[in-house]
């Protein structure tokens, strides 16, 4: 995962609003705190925040849908840890804020809502 583009970078407050791609993939996260935003940077990790209506799916699609609100998507990916939840979209590995459902295995599509996804940068 790599900074693909810099939709907005405050150097004063520390913050950006950057893509985030896989080379296939790619989402819209927040970045805080950062002091140098360059594209191709190395991302550590993707966080939800607020991650909410979880379902598992018998489609095995990857799902990016954009909602309406700045950072806000519906997604769909696989599941790739059950204990620290965690599902992949292609290349994109994002940790959830939430435990999946009793009846999510590892391996299992789910689909779900986030009100934003935050990254963490490689330092």
């Amino acid at each position: 995962m790599y900074i693909k583009d810099i939709k907005d970078y405050d150097k004063f407050s520390g913050e950006a609003d950057l893509i985030v791609s896989d080379g296939k993939y790619e989402i819209l996260c927040y970045c805080f705190p950062i002091e140098t935003c360059v594209k191709d940077l190395k991302v550590q990790s993707l966080l939800s925040l607020f991650a909410d209506n979880i379902f598992k799916v018998k489609s095995r699609k990857y799902i990016i849908l954009k909602l309406q609100e700045h950072f806000s998507y519906h997604l769909q990916g696989k599941v790739c840890n059950i204990k620290e939840p965690k599902i992949n979209i292609g290349g994109l590995e994002l940790t959830l804020d939430k435990a999946f459902p009793g009846d999510i295995k590892l391996n299992d599509f789910i689909e779900f809502d986030v009100s934003r996804i935050d990254c963490i940068l490689n330092k």
